[in-house]
């Protein structure tokens, strides 16, 4: 329902009417423009027509209430990986090929090489930064080139130094006169010439060992010259059983029994003697004896 109200005004020149308009327009926000529009017209007689200018306004509307929350959606993939690093080229390297330095060679002028076998694991390469010259199959980067090439393997840890051996305890001294035997037992060496019947002075080496379980082997070369065919050799070997008779400080009556064995490939030679009596021994010195022209010196 609208109200009339109806007040007489005194009739306002045409310049108080805009006046008029823009005060009804601060007081009514939103309807200058209907006021300014139909002012004229709201004029009549000296009235003013409040009913065109008072109207109810538009009625608010309610805010629709919020929509509930969606399901959760996942996070978003993670970003595919970039492509490997590209591989870092080797530095110029240098080779010792035929006693001749060759370089600076790149990495596809060095797998050339290496595949017409030019470098191998024992060419010495050199590259600036290395303080000599080293072998390829020892250089990483080089070695990763080479045919079969396999990871480096982890360095094994180094084994504990072995103790120090104990000393070995002083030898006992014997002598010939007092036991001849502890004295003879051991290693003993010969070199020189003997007499061969019917071929004359040749040399001779050996080794003889005298166990002291009272056993003996001998081991050694005769070397002979024979008129009309030239030089051969004998290989010597005997073993048998020893033991001393007597004894004094100068002489040792050896009892030897053993069999001989003689071979030579060359005179079609192989065979073996018995041979057992007593054997005089001279002693020469506190490690040598004398047997008949052979003088023969301990091993340690």
């Amino acid at each position: 329902m609208t109200t009339e109200y109806r007040r007489p005004l005194p009739r306002p020149a045409h310049g108080h009417l805009a006046a008029l308009t823009a005060a009804l327009a601060l007081l009514l926000p939103g309807t200058a423009a209907p006021v300014a529009a139909s002012a004229a017209g709201a004029v009549k007689d000296g009235w003013i027509e409040l009913a065109q200018i008072v109207r109810p306004g538009p009625v608010p509307v309610p805010a629709p209430p919020p929509a509930p929350p969606g399901p959760p959606t996942p996070p978003p993939l993670p970003a595919p990986p970039g492509p490997p690093p590209l591989p870092v080229a080797l530095p110029p390297y240098y080779a010792g090929i035929a006693g001749q330095p060759v370089g600076p060679m790149d990495e596809a002028e060095i797998r050339r090489r290496i595949a017409a076998g030019e470098i191998t694991e024992r060419t010495l390469v050199w590259t600036e930064g290395m303080a000599n010259w080293a072998p390829a199959g020892e250089v990483e980067a080089i070695a990763a080139l080479l045919p079969g090439a396999q990871p480096a393997p982890a360095p094994a840890p180094r084994p504990a130094p072995a103790p120090a051996p104990a000393p070995a305890p002083a030898p006992v001294a014997v002598s010939p006169a007092t036991n001849p035997s502890g004295w003879l037992a051991g290693r003993w060496r010969t070199e020189g010439l003997t007499m061969v019947e019917g071929i004359g002075m040749s040399p001779v080496e050996a080794v003889v060992e005298f166990f002291p379980d009272g056993t003996f082997r001998m081991d050694g070369a005769l070397r002979v010259t024979i008129q009309g065919f030239g030089p051969a050799e004998l290989t010597l070997e005997m073993t048998g059983s020893w033991r001393v008779q007597a004894a004094t400080e100068t002489q040792i009556l050896l009892r030897r029994d053993g069999t001989l064995k003689m071979v030579s490939q060359v005179l079609g030679v192989s065979e073996e003697t018995q041979e057992a009596g007593l054997v005089p021994l001279t002693v020469a010195g506190p490690d040598s004896y004398r047997e008949e022209d052979l003088t023969y010196t301990r091993l340690r």
